[in-house]
């Protein structure tokens, strides 16, 4: 392996990482109520502002299924 290679090899490990340690932050100290409620809603709690969060589309068993977002009292 050429050290061209190498070094952006070690670049590329070396972003990962501290991408990795990022997201790691953005979960530290979070219940599991929060996380459920960041999994089902796309956004934490203390972030829910006046917009809907996006629909959002699965497959499943070649099943195409998609959650429409929609306000209650409209």
């Amino acid at each position: 392996m050429s050290t061209l290679r190498k070094r952006l090899a070690d670049l590329e490990e070396r972003q990962a990482f501290r991408h990795w340690q990022e997201s790691q932050r953005q979960f530290e100290g979070r219940s599991a109520d929060e996380m459920q409620f960041l999994v089902l809603h796309g956004y934490w709690p203390e972030n829910a502002g006046s917009g809907l969060p996006p629909n959002r589309e699965y497959v499943l068993y070649g099943i195409r299924t998609t959650i429409v977002n929609e306000w209650a009292d409209k």
